[in-house]
């Protein structure tokens, strides 16, 4: 498994989208649609690994610790912290404690990702029973009270609900996603109040 969260990021931290390129806009988007594409492209990408081809968007040299995200998912370990900072291939800044089924705080800066600079969110991880002989996980990932910032402006509120399987490879102690699906769900934008939502 490449990466667990997030976050979500949440966190979020999707989705492939026609002609997605994060981090190529330096306007804001012009509205809630536009904007939620951005969204989708690192929700899908942070949370089960699927980034969109040309995304410039990257956390390829600071993933949290493999091991300990299996550890973490089979229950050998509480939690752990793990830290971003940026630097070449990695668009993440702060701490994030790891942990299941107990909402995490998160407060993420990012860069190389349209206008969004940061995120704050409280993200929930909770792993389902171990199926086919204890082959195959799910995972049920959720981002409440998520919200984006561009620059010191609050941008978006939004939420995240997001489900995958994934293979566990006991021998190798390693971690894959087979199979994902997930709702982003904006429920503000520019001040204003909205009720978007779109399919990963």
């Amino acid at each position: 498994m490449r990466n667990l969260l997030i976050f979500v990021f949440a966190l979020f931290l999707s989705y492939s989208s026609p002609g997605f390129t994060a981090g190529a806009q330096k306007k804001p988007d012009g509205d809630v649609k536009a904007w939620s594409q951005n969204m989708k492209g690192f929700l899908k990408g942070y949370l089960a690994d699927e980034w969109s081809k040309g995304m410039k968007f990257s956390i390829e040299s600071c993933r949290p610790d493999e091991m300990k995200l299996f550890q973490l998912l089979v229950g050998a370990i509480p939690s752990f912290t793990h830290t971003y900072a940026f630097k070449k291939d990695c668009d993440l800044e702060g701490s994030v404690t790891l942990k299941l089924r107990s909402p995490m705080s998160v407060d993420l800066k990012t860069r190389n990702l349209g206008t969004v600079t940061r995120f704050q969110g409280q993200v929930t991880v909770a792993p389902g029973k171990s199926e086919g002989m204890g082959l195959e996980m799910k995972v049920h990932t959720t981002v409440e009270k998520g919200v984006a910032f561009e620059g010191e402006t609050k941008a978006a509120r939004f939420s995240v609900d997001h489900f995958k399987v994934m293979g566990v490879d006991m021998l190798q102690m390693q971690l894959e996603t087979r199979s994902q699906a997930g709702t982003l769900k904006v429920s503000e934008f520019r001040g204003k109040p909205v009720s978007y939502s779109e399919k990963f």
